[in-house]
């Protein structure tokens, strides 16, 4: 009977997998980063034009600091896309500072940069000032989380690096 359940077991893990790994090829994708709610989402074909508030899924760039902070991908450097909030676009005027960022005079939420990760290591961050977000980039953030590894790191990312937009199929906090 034991025999038995853990045939079953294997079946059900084995179906599960090639499912999963037939819905990756269709546009799921797991995010199970503390940085936006963990889930199932949809990878929704990006037309190219970022708006204000989209969630997106994209390549940050490489450094040796996002390694520990990223799974292996696709994205150059062999590190795993980030899902994000576009938080700032093409004219848009951000202000980073210590106690947070401001986007064209709002403070954005959960947005205030930490001297070190939870295991001690220290982040640099992106240089205190004023950016006017130029042709071509975003600033990527995750208002979800104040630990989040975002904009307050990599500064401005190309909307090349951008891929789809993210759909929450089935999200949890």
């Amino acid at each position: 009977m034991r025999v038995r359940w853990i045939a079953a077991g294997v079946a059900i893990a084995a179906f599960l997998d090639l499912a999963w790994c037939g819905g990756v090829s269709a546009g799921l994708r797991g995010n199970w980063s503390e940085s936006m709610p963990r889930g199932i989402w949809w990878a929704e074909k990006f037309d190219g034009v970022p708006h204000r508030g989209d969630i997106v899924m994209a390549c940050v760039p490489y450094s040796d600091q996002i390694v520990p902070y990223l799974g292996h991908g696709s994205c150059p450097g062999g590190i795993e896309p980030v899902l994000k909030v576009v938080a700032a676009i093409e004219g848009d005027e951000i202000e980073m500072g210590p106690s947070g960022s401001l986007i064209n005079g709002v403070r954005l939420e959960n947005s205030m940069p930490l001297a070190s990760d939870t295991l001690g290591r220290e982040l640099k961050r992106w240089p205190y000032g004023t950016y006017h977000v130029a042709h071509g980039e975003v600033y990527l953030f995750s208002t979800h989380s104040p630990r989040s590894y975002d904009a307050r790191y990599v500064g401005p990312v190309a909307v090349s690096a951008i891929f789809a937009r993210g759909v929450p199929v089935f999200v949890w906090k």
